[in-house]
């Protein structure tokens, strides 16, 4: 805050070249923003897992997480293209079961989420991982690894009507994602029943009824409602 402060005060200095004002003004907007990061910011370090079927809304969620508590997400989608040895932010469509989907990849993409998210906690950071998690198996990974090093854990899952999935998908620009109408349909029909989860470790949120800022803050709010009351 006394370094944003400085370059704010800087940047409306009469005496100091526009090229430098502009350059403080920047300055002091980050440095504000990462002073607001680490105010709200959580520690202990958690894991909190953003589940849902494709088109629901995760990535965005995620987006407002980092933005507000530097929360840097794991997403499924780009580590099941770095394994690939694909360009995560380049398209790679295939039918379901098909390309880089088959059971195998699957499976070896949420292993290696759990073993980044390992590393993560290891350094004393959060991790937030962002997947479909439609099987027990991918669920248990992190659970197990919660359990294993005492670590809170917040499992966050997405829902929005079909409507909303649909339009969303419709409207979604080729990228990471190859999620599609048929993807999404075809998971809501696959996707293993949700096991029963202790209650301050799930939360239940509809992405089609509030924005990702929102939803990012509810999902704040609970992580930090954990953390009360333990010893600093």
């Amino acid at each position: 805050m006394v370094r944003a402060k400085v370059a704010a005060l800087t940047s409306a200095a009469a005496e100091v070249t526009a090229e430098e004002r502009e350059r403080q003004s920047a300055a002091a907007e980050r440095l504000f923003a990462l002073a607001d990061r680490y105010t709200r910011g959580l520690t202990p370090p958690a894991v909190v897992v953003l589940a849902g079927l494709t088109g629901v809304g995760k990535s965005a969620v995620a987006l407002e997480l980092e933005r507000a508590a530097g929360m840097t997400s794991l997403e499924t989608d780009r580590i099941r293209k770095h394994l690939a040895g694909l360009d995560p932010d380049r398209p790679a469509p295939a039918a379901v079961g098909e390309g880089i989907y088959t059971t195998a990849m699957t499976r070896a993409t949420y292993r290696a989420l759990a073993r980044e998210a390992a590393t993560r906690l290891e350094r004393g950071e959060s991790a937030l991982a962002v997947g479909t998690f439609v099987t027990r198996a991918q669920r248990d990974e992190l659970r197990s690894l919660a359990r294993e090093t005492g670590i809170p854990l917040l499992f966050v899952r997405l829902s929005a009507p079909e409507a909303v999935v649909i339009e969303r998908l419709g409207g979604r620009r080729a990228g990471q994602s190859d999620g599609t109408v048929e993807v999404f349909r075809s998971m809501a029909a696959s996707a293993e029943p949700p096991e029963e989860i202790p209650g301050p470790e799930l939360l239940e949120l509809d992405a089609g009824a509030a924005s990702p800022g929102q939803l990012a803050e509810q999902i704040l709010a609970r992580l930090r409602s954990s953390f009360e009351g333990a010893p600093s």
